[in-house]
């Protein structure tokens, strides 16, 4: 087997491997910054679920209230939610 060799520019053996050296550096920021966001993301849905829970029982305890005060008839209370 012959090696052929060439005459090469100076500089020339790193023109090949620099970006493989310097892409996972350069993207580090990026993944800080993407964690950080999904971290917020995740905070904001679980706010929105104890909101959510929150206000499913004041509704709850809402239509009881009309219910035994007698505002809402329980049969038709019942008939709306099969409806839905």
């Amino acid at each position: 087997m012959a090696v052929i060799e060439y005459n090469k520019p100076e500089g020339a053996e790193l023109t090949g491997y620099w970006l493989g050296y310097v892409a996972p550096v350069a993207a580090l920021p990026f993944v800080f910054l993407a964690n950080r966001a999904i971290k917020k993301d995740e905070e904001l849905v679980k706010s929105l679920d104890q909101i959510k829970m929150r206000v499913t029982l004041l509704v709850s305890l809402c239509t009881l209230l009309l219910i035994s005060c007698g505002r809402v008839p329980f049969d038709q209370w019942n008939s709306t939610l099969s409806a839905v």
